[in-house]
């Protein structure tokens, strides 16, 4: 059910986009960029371990952290892109090991990066489809659980997707919204670590203070959720 409402939220923003774009003003979408975010990430993993040693449950809960992103316009909307994530999140941990009961809490890092190249296709003079293939990173990281000896730290990688639309009826304003496929983007913690495909949706507004200079917030939604607030230089 949630998943059917992400969908639909989706489908009516982009026909808002679709639109207002065909008799808004010109205003120019840039694919040359540099941006940083103060980020709140939600692993939300909910998983047991069962093994000849420990018979246990893992519960993790969203923190903060940061991202930097970049982009270059290398030849008429063909641009390349990376960009770089990390943030905390709680973990904790109830069974036993051993025999013993242990109930445990710490953190860990979740570290994301991705890098790739896309295409921007300006549907009009306000309103462009772009998409971008990509090469992906999740790692969880320093797994801190005291009294447990069993190591969760675990790291993947795999083919990105990423299709969506860019939408600025007038500076200072931009809306924007995307579907995006990576091969690692679910998450199994415990006896078997390891990640799986997922797709994710995302949405969100960026605003001009000057040509160069902007403030932007966007909200990720998949099985890890992301929330963003930031800036960007524009070029």
């Amino acid at each position: 059910m949630m998943r059917s409402r992400e969908f639909k939220t989706l489908a009516v923003f982009a026909l808002i986009l679709g639109c207002f774009g065909a008799g808004a003003a010109t205003a120019e979408i840039s694919y040359s960029y540099l941006e940083a975010e103060y980020i709140n990430v939600d692993t939300d993993v909910s998983s047991r371990i069962e093994d000849v040693d420990t018979s246990a449950r893992l519960d993790t809960d969203d923190d903060y952290g940061f991202r930097v992103a970049g982009a270059w316009e290398v030849y008429r909307n063909w641009h390349v892109f990376g960009e770089y994530s990390r943030a905390k999140n709680d973990i904790s941990f109830s069974g036993t090991v051993l025999g013993t009961p242990i109930n445990s809490s710490g953190d860990f890092d979740v570290v994301r990066w991705r890098a790739g190249a896309g295409y921007g296709y300006p549907v009009n003079e306000v309103l462009d489809v772009y998409g971008r293939l990509s090469y992906d990173y999740i790692e969880f990281d320093s797994v801190d659980l005291s009294g447990v000896s069993q190591s969760l730290d675990t790291d993947d990688s795999g083919i990105g997707a990423e299709l969506g639309l860019r939408f600025k009826p007038f500076e200072p304003v931009e809306l924007f919204t995307y579907a995006r496929y990576t091969d690692v983007g679910d998450v199994n913690l415990g006896s078997n670590n390891s990640f799986d495909d997922d797709t994710l949706f995302g949405f969100g507004a960026r605003f001009s203070i000057t040509e160069m200079i902007g403030v932007h917030a966007g909200y990720e939604v998949g099985k890890i959720d992301t929330w963003g607030v930031g800036a960007r230089l524009t070029f």
